[in-house]
């Protein structure tokens, strides 16, 4: 049974007149919200579908990593994006969509008076004096219907809203936090309205002004911009670097060794993790 902030009365009301999710789709549980998405998509669903899930039990994250959602008090949601037909979308769309959807929960995030940065490439943090926590996480699949190259985009997010508690992953994961535990009292559907509308303006500009102006607001709150982290690139061992910030088509600028180089996949952790 739905909780009473994720009923249609309560959600829809939320969502009323909104560019994204006017066609939505709310379960109790859901293995994950991607593959209710996808499905959706098979059966004719439109561009904006929502698919929202009080609880996951097969939560997918990148590079594999665990990631829980119990139910009562986070957002689990996956949003259909369906490309302009007459045109394809532009090569660098599958980098500068997880960066816009991070920056819209920052957005929402610092709306409700709390400061929060998007982690390149897919994770939204908080950072503060004595340790860096975990807020929010995306991810982003393509799939070109059949026939077709044009591919459509599923962009699941995970946004800790109401929960109190997170388990221990051990030594090179962040600790998790909450908009609750940061001092931000929220609902889930005023949250998720915010984070729609948002990602509806950074998304909109980004095909009216070029990923470049996207690029440029997300480097604006980019997590360790001009300091030391660590970068893990599969294949590789992990190496200490220094974050310049973003190229104009999302990728990450990085300089170690005098040489500055874009990186266009792998993951970013605090320098004191080495």
């Amino acid at each position: 049974m739905l909780p009473e902030d994720l009923r249609a009365p309560s959600l829809a009301a939320a969502l009323q007149g909104g560019v994204l999710g006017e066609s939505q789709e709310v379960v109790g549980v859901a293995e994950s919200t991607m593959d209710l998405a996808w499905a959706a998509r098979d059966r004719g669903a439109p561009h904006g579908h929502l698919v929202v899930a009080d609880r996951q039990r097969a939560v997918r994250g990148s590079y594999g990593r665990r990631w829980t959602s119990p139910g009562g008090s986070d957002l689990y949601f996956s949003l259909l994006l369906r490309p302009d037909g007459r045109r394809p979308p532009p090569p660098d769309v599958l980098a500068m969509v997880p960066l816009a959807a991070g920056l819209a929960v920052a957005d929402e995030a610092r709306r409700a008076g709390r400061p929060a940065l998007v982690k390149w490439p897919n994770d939204v943090v908080v950072p503060g004096p004595r340790r860096l926590a975990k807020l929010a996480g995306s991810l982003v699949e393509a799939r070109a219907p059949a026939g077709t190259a044009t591919p459509d985009l599923v962009v699941g997010v995970g946004l800790n809203v109401g929960r109190q508690s997170f388990p221990d992953f051990g030594e090179g994961h962040l600790p998790g936090t909450s908009l609750a535990l940061e001092g931000v009292p929220a609902s889930r559907p005023a949250t998720l309205r915010g984070v729609l509308d948002a990602l509806a303006v950074r998304l909109a500009r980004r095909h009216t002004e070029g990923a470049a102006a996207l690029a440029a607001a997300v480097a604006e709150r980019l997590w360790a911009r001009g300091e030391e982290v660590l970068l893990t690139v599969e294949g590789r061992p992990p190496e200490l670097c220094t974050l310049r910030g973003l190229a104009p088509d999302g990728a990450l600028r990085v300089a170690s060794g005098g040489e500055e180089r874009a990186v266009r996949s792998g993951r970013l952790a605090p320098a004191q993790y080495q």
